[in-house]
């Protein structure tokens, strides 16, 4: 760039000219396009390049009165930008020439042969770029570690463990096998003082992807994406790369994590991207959980005026009618002392017949070798590109559904084998994040409905609580619908 500029000045004071500004733009691609909403809303894919723009507006306005480009290249790449070059040059007559190409935009000839030249480098671009796409898909294919900065979890060859992070990684993927809550699990990152790979605190929209990212258990994936053909919105996520057989390319690393526990994490954080719901982390246990018997709204942990401990209330600011208050403590105490009844009965009638097998398992093997034989009869030409593809995308949704359901299954039984066999000595004990506590919480109770006391200041009444547990169907009929 310098020995350009260097040239650049050297005609212009050849040409009794004054360099007014310089442009350099080395940083921003001339041939990558971006996506780009229109005043009324139309989406477009757009070359943007903020000091050419900036370029562009000084010479229209006069702030310059001509502009010298090294080359042709160095000016566009894009017919769209050229035109809008040119269009100056014409109704505002200030050139813009180039050195080596020789090129003037003021001339006819400079016009059309600029053209030509802005055409052929635009295909050369092309061309780059997809030797570049075939060369990643060959590096994919080999499992190769890829470039850019290092990942977090592995040293600086992007192969071998990090004697530090990995540890960290492990047990990030074993809280969120408990279900322990993802922003539970970054606050506690960012309380420790642990960063990403560039000293960045960690966030939910980080960690999220990170742990979807099947480099963990050791398998090569790549990042793909689908656009919404209305809004032109693209949906990134990474997918597992798979050879010819349809088994998923181990990567040339050290894992971190096995396979069947990689799959668990994806199946409890799931597969895509999910917008945050907006609240902050929760203080009290029960905290939107526990909803208004009056209205229906969902009641808020706050602490007392009078300073004696905490109350759940009906909550004007969630459109709330603030007619029931009640005593946080004792609230919670009831309901713990009836979750825990019910996960130590369940516990003990389940961990005794947990069935670990699933069920498809002969199912999903099927599907498999049916694609890695359809992919061998398109190799020796015996079926067509057309239906090969049709049948593959058919295999290839059914592989995906089963492979859904087994994750589902394995994360079951992970979950039931992991959950701590004295949970009510988990539960009282110190060190027991309420995170925790409150994922347990979420497994079994749809909520706890706080009916109206007879009157007001009596004394706490459990039987006004009525807790909605999960997995259970209505048992009680009303006389009335007996009756008829």
């Amino acid at each position: 760039m310098a020995r350009q500029e260097a040239d650049e000045r050297a005609w212009v004071e050849q040409v009794s000219g004054i360099v007014e500004k310089v442009y350099t733009e080395n940083d921003t691609s001339a041939y990558k396009k971006r996506k780009v909403v229109l005043p009324d809303g139309t989406v477009v894919w757009r070359v943007v390049r903020p000091l050419w723009e900036e370029m562009l507006k000084d010479l229209r306005s006069g702030v310059i009165q001509g502009v010298v480009v090294y080359d042709l290249d160095r000016l566009a790449r894009d017919p769209r930008d050229l035109e809008d070059a040119i269009e100056i040059v014409e109704h505002h007559r200030r050139p813009v020439v180039g050195l080596t190409g020789g090129f003037d935009l003021l001339t006819d000839s400079g016009k059309f042969a600029a053209r030509i030249l802005v055409a052929c480098a635009n295909k050369a671009s092309a061309d780059t770029a997809r030797r570049v796409r075939r060369k990643h898909v060959d590096l994919q294919a080999e499992g190769s570690t890829g470039s850019g900065p290092r990942p977090f979890g592995w040293a600086d060859d992007h192969a071998t463990l990090h004697p530090t992070e990995a540890p960290i990684v492990q047990r990030v993927c074993r809280q969120v096998g408990e279900g322990i809550p993802i922003d539970a699990i970054v606050r506690d990152l960012n309380k420790q003082g642990i960063t990403g790979t560039r000293g960045k605190p960690w966030r939910v929209s980080t960690l999220k992807p990170y742990l979807r990212n099947p480099r963990l258990c050791g398998w090569r994936g790549r990042t793909v994406g689908t656009v919404n053909p209305q809004t032109g919105e693209t949906c990134r996520h990474v997918e597992i790369v798979r050879d010819a057989a349809g088994n998923p390319v181990v990567g040339q690393w050290q894992p971190i994590i096995t396979p069947e526990q990689w799959e668990t994490v994806v199946e409890k954080i799931g597969t895509r991207k999910q917008p945050g719901n907006g609240h902050n982390a929760r203080r009290y246990l029960l905290s939107g959980i526990t909803r208004c018997g009056e209205c229906g709204r969902k009641m808020s942990g706050m602490p007392r005026p009078d300073g004696r401990g905490y109350a759940y209330r009906c909550n004007p600011q969630n459109l709330g009618c603030s007619k029931i208050v009640r005593d946080g403590i004792k609230v919670d105490a009831y309901v713990t002392a009836a979750l825990l009844a019910k996960v130590e009965m369940e516990l003990s009638q389940a961990v005794a017949v947990v069935d670990t097998t699933w069920s498809r398992e002969t199912e999903l093997a099927d599907t498999e070798k049916e694609i890695a034989e359809l992919t061998a009869r398109f190799k020796a030409k015996t079926i067509s590109s057309g239906r090969y593809y049709d049948l593959l995308a058919h295999l290839e949704g059914q592989e995906r559904e089963l492979l859904a359901e087994r994750r589902k299954h394995t994360a079951a039984v992970r979950a039931t084998k992991a959950r701590p066999a004295n949970v009510r000595a988990e539960w009282n004990s110190d060190g027991c994040p309420l995170s925790w506590k409150r994922a347990i919480i979420e497994d079994y109770i749809h909520a706890v409905v706080v009916n109206k006391a007879r009157y007001k200041g009596a004394r706490f009444d459990p039987d006004l609580l009525d807790i909605t547990w999960k997995g259970e169907a209505d048992a009680d009929v009303a006389p009335e619908a007996e009756a008829a």
